[in-house]
């Protein structure tokens, strides 16, 4: 399996694919068994997005992506836009990949590349290219940021230890590092940040555009109200998707509906599908949510004869798109018991779940979550810490409990032992763009992903784990 240890020469191999597959050269080359002119296809405003499964494109619900909106504007002191940080070629989001071509190609000088967030440590030495090699190596390797936070003086619990491998954080100033989320898609979710409250979306992005900008760009004021509802409206009408699979071709071909097009008409609301049942329709919740590529199922067992041929062995096209079809339904379909996840199994009162994927990700063709829900399914434990990640010692102060976390999440915004490790189920639409995976970057590739559910919930997936990738890198 690819992994990211791969070197940069493999992005430029990559662009090369790109370019004949968006029928930028000249046509009748093939690429993943289809006519290469057909990717181009998709309606896209930008360039494609490349990654190891195949490429994603964007659409915006306008027609147009706008480079005079506040998005793309320089608003703070550091040169930085929101786009600095929020890139197309990587789904909206910034990946170690991408990081590291900017780094070798501006010798780390990119407006990403700013200590006060991006850096090990804020102060850390970044006078020569070896210096900030060094000093964003949690950026160039995990795709990870860092954020300085400090506890509520409120909170239900103390951090009474750090053990900080750069030496910065204290109990009282603990830096934590994350992945930034995609911004495209947040039309289809509950909640945007890995453990930002709930509320109404477009107030939420208004909200995120300010304090973003105020932190990452370092504003010195406030945004206009005009110009973080410009960028909130641009972010709401933002989709993307994976387009094109390497080995199955276009995914929006022979009755499918992949691609970034038909996901900016998927309807959305608050508890749409959710688990305790549907709020508006009042149907129970349907764990068959995904049918994207439906029409797949099956198509390597057609007699060839009645497509016109003779050799009776499906192509090794139809092979792939078989296997994603396959594994969308291993996604929706495997059974597994869901216990121990807090903000799960606690709130619904029921320790043991018979559950499928779907159970969390329960947005019809998205993969969000539904209804605003933060879970703890033990990715900050101290059992999983690397060393390059802090390791936090935290006491509950009503019970003097103890627990090691690499991170506090939502409960470092309620300060509420219940809640920390707690982080929001994110969107899977456009996720072979955004790897690594997980709120640490602690997942490399999609195969990884599902080595830790595997693991976590002992799920037999019958003989279906490699269709269950491909489906995932398919989305």
């Amino acid at each position: 399996m690819v992994r990211y240890a791969l070197t940069l020469g493999v992005l430029g191999f990559l662009a090369t694919l790109a370019t004949v597959a968006t029928g930028c050269v000249g046509g009748g080359s093939d690429l993943g068994g289809a006519k290469a002119e057909e990717v181009g296809k998709s309606a896209s405003a930008l360039e494609p997005a490349l990654d190891f499964h195949g490429i994603g494109e964007t659409v915006h619900t306008s027609g147009a992506i706008d480079p005079a909106n506040p998005f793309f504007q320089s608003l703070g002191t550091n040169g930085r836009t929101c786009n600095s940080c929020h890139d197309a070629r990587a789904g909206w989001t910034m990946t170690p990949l991408l990081a590291r071509h900017l780094f070798e190609t501006t010798g780390g000088t990119s407006t990403i590349f700013r200590p006060h967030d991006e850096a090990i440590r804020p102060d850390a030495d970044v006078s020569t290219v070896a210096a900030r090699r060094v000093a964003y190596s949690m950026l160039l390797s995990k795709g990870l940021t860092r954020f300085t936070r400090v506890p509520s003086a409120s909170a239900d619990y103390t951090v009474v230890a750090v053990d900080d491998p750069y030496g910065f954080s204290t109990p009282t100033a603990i830096s934590s590092f994350r992945r930034p989320i995609s911004v495209a898609n947040v039309a289809l979710e509950a909640s945007i940040t890995w453990n930002g409250g709930p509320g109404e979306m477009r107030t939420l992005l208004m909200n995120i555009m300010n304090g973003g900008t105020k932190f990452h760009a370092q504003a010195t004021t406030d945004l206009p109200v005009e110009t973080r509802a410009a960028a909130a409206d641009f972010m709401l009408g933002l989709f993307f998707a994976q387009s094109y699979d390497f080995f199955a071709g276009r995914l929006d071909a022979a009755g499918a509906y992949g691609g970034p097009a038909a996901l900016s008409t998927q309807p959305f609301y608050l508890g749409i599908n959710a688990l305790e049942g549907d709020p508006i329709t009042g149907l129970p919740f349907d764990n068959e949510s995904f049918e994207v590529f439906s029409a797949w199922e099956g198509i390597d067992h057609v007699d060839p004869r009645s497509s016109g041929r003779h050799d009776h062995e499906p192509s090794w096209q139809t092979k792939a798109r078989a296997a994603i079809a396959r594994g969308e339904e291993a996604f929706y379909a495997t059974e597994f018991d869901i216990t121990g996840v807090a903000g799960l199994n606690d709130v619904l009162g029921q320790p043991v779940i018979h559950g499928k994927c779907t159970s969390c990700h329960s947005t019809p063709n998205v993969g969000s979550g539904s209804v605003f829900r933060m879970l703890d399914e033990g990715t900050t434990d101290a059992a999983l810490r690397t060393p390059d990640v802090p390791l936090l010692t935290v006491k509950n102060n009503l019970t003097g409990a103890i627990r090691l976390t690499t991170d506090l999440g939502r409960g470092l915004s309620t300060g509420k032992w219940d809640d920390i490790g707690k982080f929001k189920v994110p969107t899977l639409r456009g996720l072979a763009a955004r790897a690594p995976y997980f709120h640490n970057g602690s997942a490399a590739s999609l195969g990884d992903v599902v080595d830790f559910y595997e693991k976590r919930f002992h799920i037999d997936w019958k003989g279906a784990k490699s269709d269950l990738i491909a489906f995932l890198g398919a989305i």
